[in-house]
């Protein structure tokens, strides 16, 4: 090897970089080699590594290419430091963002687990809840430009026919950390159904259970849980709703 200069491949293998990448590096202006040759082959000096070693540091710390190449163009140890700070600022909240969001997919997955665990779809029966809690979203309408609706299981409550979306949020206990504008679903005595199949059936499943339990007392709203919905199965035959009508105390 020419310990004076490099061809592309040779520093490819050097720095475990492929060839389209420093073609790549070349074109966008990033890392260029000293001179071409006639034939167009690119040439490196040995000291051009110094260069393209900085690069792949930045590279593993993740820095996007077009910063890198602000960086290059204007690096000393006062610049470098700022940017190493800023990096870190940066590191530190994608790591809360994605804390959050492990804690967003496992309270998602307990979910649906525990409602499948002791799903009975034959059988129709009268439940006792205490409090429980959800961020109120509202009309359909603006239900899918709100956040929450994609980050907790969604519920929807039915006043006849009329329809308001909530993100559920669970007990008591899964209120951490302290969320704001909180509604509470109140204690108390529930009659409880499973249904399977899309939503436009459902108001026609609530007005059956009516009927069929009329000996009982029940509110003129009913509360309903997606527990299988459009985020985790395409056919909507196969959509598991969880049905429950409050009894009057």
């Amino acid at each position: 090897m020419d310990y004076k200069t490099y061809t592309i491949g040779e520093i490819s293998k050097l720095f475990d970089l492929s060839v389209q990448t420093l073609r790549y590096y070349d074109k966008i202006g990033l890392f260029e080699p000293e001179y071409r040759e006639e034939n167009n082959y690119r040439k490196y000096k040995f000291e051009q590594c110094y260069k393209l070693a900085a690069i792949c540091h930045m590279r593993q710390l993740g820095y996007p290419l077009k910063t890198i190449a602000e960086i290059m163009d204007n690096r000393n140890v006062e610049t470098s430091l700022e940017e190493m700070q800023n990096r870190l600022n940066y590191i530190n909240q994608e790591i809360e963002h994605l804390k959050n969001t492990k804690n967003i997919l496992k309270r998602k997955t307990d979910f649906i687990k525990a409602e499948l665990s002791h799903a009975d779809f034959m059988k129709t029966s009268i439940q006792e809840f205490g409090p429980r809690y959800y961020l109120p979203i509202g009309a359909e309408e603006i239900l899918y430009r709100d956040k929450s609706f994609y980050l907790n299981p969604t519920i929807v409550f039915y006043q006849n026919s009329e329809r308001k979306f909530g993100a559920y949020l669970g007990t008591e206990k899964d209120l951490k950390p302290p969320v704001t504008n909180v509604k509470e679903i109140r204690a108390g005595k529930y009659l409880c159904a499973l249904h399977r199949g899309g939503y436009t059936e459902i108001w026609q499943h609530v007005l059956a259970l009516r009927d069929e339990y009329r000996n009982l007392e029940l509110e003129d709203w009913s509360l309903h849980f997606n527990i299988i919905d459009q985020f985790v199965e395409k056919n909507p035959d196969h959509y598991l709703t969880k049905i429950q009508i409050p009894i009057k105390a």
